[in-house]
């Protein structure tokens, strides 16, 4: 009995070593991923569309997007994980196509919205255990980017990924959320492509399904389109397909099952093709390869790095990609014809360009000074006793000048002009790393020349 027991307690203890090493596998390694290592650092590009003409269509522009928008946390993340930064970095990061996958989820005894990839649910944190990202999460995200930067807007292309309901009741669900949530009055629902003008400060949702229940301009853009996870075979359309809409024709690129090289040919075929003002590009870098489960990390690894280096403004529509940051949305927004867009650094009044500011307050052992510079970036020390220099890109934009810092976290900070000088204000803004602004401080111009 002795040796029985022995044999069991041995097997037992396999198969607990194989358990942990499967969940390495599954959950550790996919949460280390960090495809911007592979990139020098980018500054964000919260307030790109800012220098883009009001009266271009969003058809018109090409737009960074997002595969897979919410998949940053997810279950069994080595087959699912498409993105290692959450919503609201992509959108700082300058990405405005949110590729949204929701289901409807029993939750407190009523239907709820949460984000899946697949079957598997998408999570607010790293565990596999934490809570599953709700509508509202993702909604509010988008609100609170939109508040800070009311020149942009956010393509939220949603797909009804997994659940037992209707298409009908999907809709439904879909309709009351946005309708009963805070940020209903930040919707642009509409059935036809709206120009810039009309959507910045605006959520614009589009829907990847038939409007079943008859809601009309209510259910959104509609844009589904045929499933295009084949593989390149003999007999079928290897690139870019093109769809009939209500309101405009559709050119998609969705090749989901091809391998680095194949996709790459069928991405840049598709880049290249020639449409009318009104009509759509979607052009998908990602792929989960040719397996049954694929690993979007490696393919994108690879693909992405391709973006980089080959494109050389070949990039037309809007591009999504998995794993996307600054340094990739800006070759994206890069791409769009001269004479859209310009620095976001670039001012059109006075004052600040190029000058130093002074805290009127002591800093942390010594004067805090703020330099703007000329090409829109900034840097600014916070006393004699800091080592620490904050970094990064300035826009602005109705007389409030706004930092978006690198050299650290992604902080914020936000300033209102007074005559020459500048006014901190703290709504909305990050907190300083070893000094306390409080709302209302003056940052004083000197008399110094920007160098």
């Amino acid at each position: 009995m002795k040796k029985v027991w022995k044999a069991l307690r041995t097997i037992l203890l396999v198969l607990l070593a194989l358990a942990v090493v499967l969940c390495c596998v599954l959950e550790v390694y996919p949460a280390l991923f960090d495809t911007g290592a592979s990139h020098p650092p980018a500054l964000p590009s919260a307030d790109w569309m800012a220098a883009l003409d009001s009266s271009l269509l969003l058809s018109e522009i090409n737009i960074p997007g997002v595969h897979d928008a919410a998949a940053n946390e997810t279950q069994l993340r080595l087959m699912t994980k498409c993105q290692d930064r959450s919503i609201d970095a992509l959108l700082l990061d300058g990405f405005r196509y949110l590729d949204i996958r929701l289901g409807a989820e029993e939750r407190d005894g009523k239907p709820d919205l949460t984000f899946y990839h697949g079957f598997l649910h998408c999570l607010k944190d790293i565990w596999p255990w934490s809570e599953h990202l709700t509508f509202e999460d993702v909604a509010g995200d988008c609100a609170a980017f939109l508040k800070q930067h009311p020149t942009e807007t956010i393509l939220f292309v949603v797909k009804q990924e997994h659940g037992s309901e209707s298409v009908r009741e999907f809709e439904r669900l879909l309709d009351d959320h946005i309708t009963a949530s805070d940020t209903a009055d930040l919707w642009l629902l509409t059935d036809s492509i709206p120009t810039l003008g009309e959507a910045r400060g605006k959520i614009v949702l589009f829907r990847r399904y038939t409007d079943d229940a008859g809601l009309g301009k209510r259910a959104g853009i509609y844009i589904d389109w045929a499933d295009q996870g084949n593989r390149p075979k003999e007999g079928n359309t290897p690139g870019v397909a093109a769809e009939e809409k209500e309101t405009f024709r559709l050119y998609i690129q969705d090749r989901f099952s091809y391998d680095a090289e194949s996709k790459w040919q069928v991405f840049t075929d598709a880049a290249a093709v020639s449409k009318e003002p009104g009509d759509v590009l979607i052009n998908f870098l990602s792929t989960k390869g040719t397996a049954p489960y694929g690993h979007p990390y490696h393919y994108a690894k690879d693909l992405n790095a391709r973006l980089d280096r080959d494109t050389a403004g070949a990039l037309s529509g809007w591009t999504v990609i998995d794993f996307g940051n600054a340094y990739l949305a800006d070759i994206i927004i890069k791409s769009n014809p001269a004479g859209l867009t310009g620095s976001t650094g670039q001012v059109t009044e006075e004052p600040s360009e190029g000058r130093l500011f002074l805290w009127e307050k002591e800093g942390f052992g010594g004067d805090f000074t703020l330099r703007l510079k000329d090409d829109g970036t900034y840097t600014y020390y916070e006393g004699y006793l800091s080592s620490y220099i904050g970094m990064g890109k300035w826009t602005l934009q109705d007389s409030v000048v706004t930092l978006y810092e690198t050299s650290g976290d992604n902080k914020v900070f936000r300033f209102a002009t007074d005559g020459d000088d500048l006014l901190f204000v703290a709504d909305g803004s990050s907190e300083f790393l070893y000094v306390t602004v409080d709302d209302g401080d003056r940052f004083i111009l000197t008399d110094e020349s920007a160098s």
